[in-house]
């Protein structure tokens, strides 16, 4: 079980026979940014773990830096960043927690740069990506999810990703 602080206070995260969302299963989690399905995902989320895997080898956490591998994109195939950082697309996220039912949606750029062109954001989430696109983007969906592709590809390069185990005591 781990807990974690967020707009909503503190949330006992652990694993559940009915849950509504891939956060409270024992599944493998893939690298993404959480909220992504608010309009001002949190920045920055610590966790705590009370309670560990009982095999250390199950304890792995995985990070990437998102923006590193977003500025990676930008320099190898700028077509691909600016299909991630032009074209919204939609995140939700539906179920049932200890403040009750909920279902929420927001649409974001993976990529958000500045006017300037300072990357400021990663909306990125596998588990929370929508089914909908913008109108924007119908003609060139496959050029997206080529660009999108190798944006995935990219942030799970061993060139990029760090894992450590939580159990380092064992």
């Amino acid at each position: 079980m781990a807990v974690t602080a967020s707009k909503l206070g503190l949330l006992k995260v652990k694993s559940k026979p009915d849950a509504t969302t891939i956060s409270y299963t024992g599944t493998d989690l893939p690298l993404h940014t959480d909220y992504t399905f608010c309009d001002y995902p949190n920045g920055i989320q610590f966790f705590h773990f009370i309670e560990q895997l009982p095999d250390p080898t199950e304890a792995v956490s995985r990070f990437c830096d998102g923006f590193n591998v977003a500025e990676a994109l930008r320099k190898r195939n700028r077509a691909a960043f600016d299909m991630l950082s032009q074209y919204p697309i939609q995140f939700v996220d539906c179920g049932t927690d200890c403040l009750g039912d909920y279902d929420t949606e927001s649409w974001h750029n993976m990529i958000k740069v500045s006017p300037s062109g300072e990357i400021t954001a990663i909306s990125y989430s596998s588990h929370t990506r929508g089914p909908h696109f913008s109108a924007l983007l119908m003609d060139k969906l496959y050029e997206w999810y080529a660009a999108y592709y190798e944006f995935s590809h990219l942030l799970n390069s061993p060139d990029y990703v760090i894992e450590f185990n939580q159990n380092l005591d064992k």
